[in-house]
């Protein structure tokens, strides 16, 4: 570059440096910030953003609650549980009662006997397995539910134990040789199922010490469910 390019040089950038000066100039005698340009197009564009801050312009939704809340959960469960225990006293009272005979068929006396002891007995038994797995469903913290199942558990033992000999009883004696000897087993059933009510009757006991239990940890259940009324 030659003395003359120099000198064009020097004088465009002196005149580029005044007129600069010059709009600071103005600028500052009219109060206009320099920077208000910048700051007024940097605002423009965050002004609508969301970003999930505090004071955001769209509001943040709260989840829906979805499915049963515990008070349900608990009337469902009461519901349920003063169904099995009416089906088990149902099932332990009417052991060996309202036996219907019919004579003049083919089926036999001992036959007849079987068909319908054999169904009481074992609604004692299915009663007892339902409310020890509704025991386990309990809604409640788990010792409590632990602590309700373990009041039953050997009563439960014991008139299942009993359920099974009556119905052990019923074979032998629809294997028995002869009437004389089927009439003889007979009483053994009769005996069995004497001792299987007495064992569903303590287990019925049990029961009912659960249920005042369980009625004192949610009693407004227990009023709610439409099984429980009247028991």
């Amino acid at each position: 570059m030659d003395r003359r390019s120099w000198t064009a040089l020097g004088i465009a950038v002196g005149v580029l440096l005044i007129i600069g000066g010059v709009v600071l100039w103005i600028r500052s005698t009219t109060g206009e910030d320099p920077g208000a340009d910048l700051s007024a197009v940097a605002t423009s564009t965050d002004a609508g953003v969301d970003d999930g801050s505090p004071g955001s312009s769209t509001p943040v939704e709260e989840p829906t609650p979805t499915g049963p809340t515990m008070e349900e959960l608990q009337t469902e469960w009461a519901d349920e549980f003063c169904r099995s225990r009416q089906a088990l006293g149902e099932a332990v009272s009417g052991l060996g009662g309202n036996l219907d005979w019919e004579f003049g068929t083919d089926t036999s006396v001992l036959d007849q006997l079987d068909q319908q002891i054999r169904w009481q007995v074992l609604a004692i038994g299915s009663a007892a397995n339902d409310l020890g797995m509704l025991l386990t469903k309990a809604p409640v913290d788990p010792t409590t539910a632990n602590d309700w199942l373990v009041g039953i558990a050997e009563p439960a033992q014991q008139a299942q134990a009993s359920v099974d000999e009556v119905t052990t009883n019923l074979d032998a004696m629809l294997s028995a040789d002869g009437l004389l000897d089927g009439i003889g087993k007979a009483g053994e059933v009769i005996t069995s199922g004497a001792q299987a009510v007495a064992a569903g009757q303590e287990l019925l006991t049990a029961v009912q010490e659960t249920s005042d239990a369980a009625q004192a940890e949610f009693a407004p259940a227990f009023a709610a469910a439409p099984s429980c009324q009247n028991q």
